[in-house]
């Protein structure tokens, strides 16, 4: 007999099955990691800007006070800056970024701009102003409290849900 060189058909399938079950692992789990990664870089961007909205509202809450002259709502923020400006925050499906089903707005005097960017959902806002009457030389404690989402790429949406409380800095009506 002659020395047999190279491999038998056989030999060549099982290394065929080996291989491609071997990619198909492997990309699976890249699959994964992009997914992965895909909802860690959307859960950045909203804390990003969840950070930005509320260190929006709480620079006008130390530095004003609440509006008491307006009637409170659960789903407005009224505040008066230190120069007796109102300034109003809300909640609005209307004048967001492209992308985005509902934000959040600020109105100071006639200019109204959304300070969240395009791509993520306001899903709930909700303040709570204690005391929510004034109450003599009693320091206004505001509770504010956020839930984003966005799905840029995703097939289910990634929410984060987030409080803060500041104090105005300024005492009495």
């Amino acid at each position: 007999m002659r020395g047999n060189k190279g491999f038998t058909l056989i030999e060549m399938i099982i290394a065929l099955g080996v291989f491609v079950i071997l990619m198909t692992s492997i990309a699976g789990v890249f699959l994964v990691v992009q997914r992965s990664q895909r909802t860690s870089l959307v859960k950045e961007r909203l804390q990003t800007d969840a950070r930005y909205i509320l260190d929006t509202m709480v620079g006008d809450i130390r530095t004003g006070a609440p509006d008491y002259s307006v009637a409170p709502s659960p789903t407005t923020l009224n505040v008066k800056d230190e120069d007796g400006a109102r300034i109003l925050y809300q909640r609005a499906t209307v004048g967001c970024p492209v992308g985005s089903a509902s934000c959040i707005l600020r109105q100071e005097g006639l200019v109204t701009a959304p300070i969240t960017s395009a791509g993520v959902a306001v899903d709930a806002f909700t303040v709570i102003i204690s005391p929510s009457v004034p109450a003599g030389m009693k320091q206004p404690m505001v509770t504010l409290f956020l839930t984003l989402s966005s799905n840029e790429g995703l097939p289910n949406p990634v929410k984060l849900s987030i409080q803060t409380s500041a104090s105005s800095r300024v005492y009495g009506p």
